[in-house]
């Protein structure tokens, strides 16, 4: 039987490593999503006339997660803690994964400003979530175990294979999988403080 401490060191590695799980899930849903027709219909995007509007959805999000990972990840977390790195990190991916999902028809602005937002909350939830698994010394041990996350990008791309099995796949396209990193993100933020 795993006793109460090591469990709990369990679950604090396992709420950490979610804030790689984060990276890895947006990115392939949105790689996914470029290959939409969906997608592109709603915010009327033609792939080949387009291609730099494409490109400039993924830019956005590059750019806020280097700005906030390079520039205000590592001082936030020396300052306030790790913990609060990855909590504010992960408020900002809720509040990015609403924009993204509920973005207006026509309206690729509303998208790009959602992409620049998640990007600034993963910038500073990134650069956060390993240290603290790393500062951790039962948790250093547990880090080699904890490669999941590696696997998740795979769960974007398997969310959006599956919707055609769905009654309207148009609306899984646009919005379902934009707004799920709100509960992995959730999940980072209600962990419980160590005893």
């Amino acid at each position: 039987m795993m006793s109460s401490k090591k469990l709990y060191n369990w679950y604090i590695a396992l709420v950490a490593a979610m804030c790689m799980v984060l990276y890895g899930y947006d990115a392939s849903v949105f790689n996914a999503a470029q290959g939409s027709d969906n997608w592109h219909d709603w915010f009327d995007l033609n792939p080949k006339g387009d291609a730099y509007l494409i490109g400039l959805v993924n830019t956005a999000y590059t750019i806020g997660a280097i700005v906030s990972g390079f520039f205000f990840g590592g001082p936030l977390a020396d300052y306030l803690g790790r913990r609060w790195g990855m909590g504010i990190g992960c408020f900002l991916t809720i509040v990015a994964t609403f924009i993204q999902a509920f973005a207006p028809r026509h309206n690729l602005g509303a998208f790009i400003a959602g992409r620049v937002v998640i990007g600034l909350g993963q910038g500073l939830a990134l650069t956060a979530g390993p240290i603290y698994i790393g500062e951790r010394r039962q948790l250093s041990r547990l880090l080699d175990r904890l490669r999941s996350q590696h696997l998740q990008g795979a769960a974007g791309q398997l969310g959006l294979a599956h919707r055609r099995d769905l009654p309207d796949p148009r609306a899984v396209d646009r919005h379902h999988p934009f707004a799920l990193p709100a509960g992995v993100a959730t999940l980072v933020d209600s962990a419980p403080q160590q005893h």
